[in-house]
């Protein structure tokens, strides 16, 4: 199905509409993380979904996980 569009100003980005039967068709509603890629002079946008935990977790190694921060002993309703 081909529909066109334009871009239109929003902030300090561009932004697109997308018609709400290609969003219906993808069951994609507001919020739904998308992939938007380059391909040669194409600009490619694919539904994606919200990485899992281990997904996130893969990411991390030793060279960007945080040092370990001391806040000392509890105090006042911290004991709780």
């Amino acid at each position: 199905m081909l529909m066109r569009s334009k871009l239109n100003k929003w902030g300090n980005s561009w932004a697109i509409r997308v018609p709400g039967t290609f969003l219906k068709e993808l069951s994609i509603n507001p919020d739904h993380p998308l992939e938007i890629n380059l391909d040669g002079q194409q600009i490619v946008i694919r539904k994606t979904s919200e990485p899992t935990l281990d997904e996130l977790l893969e990411g991390v190694t030793v060279t960007n996980r945080h040092n370990l921060v001391d806040f000392d002993k509890p105090v006042g309703r911290e004991l709780c």
